[in-house]
């Protein structure tokens, strides 16, 4: 999804609706923030636990929406 889908999705809700990312280990938190990482896509079979990308400073840019656990990157 880039951000131009992104939009159009969030223009679909009402303006008060609020945004939720997945907790840490269930549940869900509010989003905190958005960042740009760089990531690559491992050229290794990866199980879906550990996501699609990997973080890699030579990697494509990318925005990630972070709640309370997950402004690390």
């Amino acid at each position: 999804m880039n951000a131009a889908e992104l939009i159009a999705l969030l223009k679909t809700l009402p303006e008060e609706t609020e945004i939720v990312v997945p907790g840490y280990e269930g549940g869900c938190d509010a989003v905190q923030g958005l960042k740009t990482v760089n990531v690559v896509t491992p050229p290794e079979f990866r199980d879906k636990i550990f996501g699609e990308y990997d973080f890699a400073p030579e990697g494509k840019p990318v925005a990630i929406l972070f709640g309370q656990h997950g402004d690390g990157f």
